[in-house]
């Protein structure tokens, strides 16, 4: 992202009071931007929805999922217990 000039502080006390305006939408605070944040602005909301996608995309797998289930059968989740803690002693 291209480094965009500092604001002074009363610009950018202004910029987030504004912005801080939830009744604004987003096309209102980025006219209210200098001209040159406007790219910077778009590029991570961009980034933003590009995240959002990948993130909801995936679903959890695990690759030992359903591998101890004759377990279930055999053993209490209690007795499950007790041997991890045999394990961890050892």
């Amino acid at each position: 992202m291209a480094h965009a000039k500092e604001l002074s502080f009363p610009e950018l006390h202004r910029v987030i009071n504004t912005m801080s305006a939830s009744s604004r939408s987003v096309e209102e605070k980025l006219q209210i931007l200098p001209p040159d944040l406007h790219a910077d602005a778009i590029h991570y909301i961009d980034e933003l929805v590009k995240r959002s996608k990948k993130r909801s995309s995936k679903t959890f797998r695990c690759a030992a999922e359903g591998t101890l289930t004759d377990l279930g059968t055999r053993y209490s989740s209690v007795d499950l217990q007790h041997k991890a803690l045999e394990w961890r002693e050892a």
